[in-house]
């Protein structure tokens, strides 16, 4: 989620010649990202959990390199809003499938540094492509960061935990709990 800090100049860059694109592209991804948080609030099984956390990865990647390619406003809105639902839902799974995993008295600690950990991560990544859109451009940052998750959530399915949290270990949900 650290493409805030390159939309105004991606919008200069690819589609308005100025920033007037930025709004419109905001929108499409806080729409995005509205349905998308109602539209997984429902899923309650660690396995559809799993299956929608690998989903939203694979396409929060699909929708910031889609983005990164367009150079029309009414595509760059619909990219947007695949981009910010597909981050929402994804933020929203990993968190549910993080505390689903944790201890009862340590769920809230584990939810908290998680939230923390992400944020943070999240201001360095805006501040960090911020600074070099200037030199590489917008539209290539986007790119970029789009294929990085992509391969980093692909190459999850190759750890056992990155297997776990997707949904796909044979580890049981009972032997978890004890981990």
């Amino acid at each position: 989620m650290a493409f805030e800090s390159v939309l105004p100049a991606f919008s200069a860059e690819r589609l308005t010649g100025d920033a007037g694109g930025f709004g419109p592209m905001l929108i499409g991804v806080g729409a995005g990202s509205l349905v998308a948080s109602v539209a997984v609030s429902g899923i309650r099984t660690s396995q559809g959990r799993g299956k929608t956390l690998l989903a939203m990865a694979l396409l929060s990647g699909v929708g910031q390199v889609l983005l990164s390619l367009t150079a029309t406003l009414a595509l760059a809105i619909a990219a947007a809003a695949l981009m910010g639902g597909a981050q929402a839902a994804f933020m929203t799974m990993a968190q549910a499938t993080t505390q689903s995993i944790a201890a009862d008295e340590f769920r809230g600690r584990v939810a908290s540094i998680n939230t923390f950990s992400l944020g943070g991560a999240m201001a360095i990544m805006n501040l960090t492509n911020g600074s070099i859109a200037a030199y590489i451009g917008a539209h290539n940052i986007l790119l970029i960061d789009g294929i990085i998750f992509l391969v980093a959530a692909l190459l999850g399915l190759l750890l056992v935990s990155g297997r776990t949290a997707y949904g796909r270990s044979p580890i049981s949900e009972t032997a978890l709990g004890a981990i």
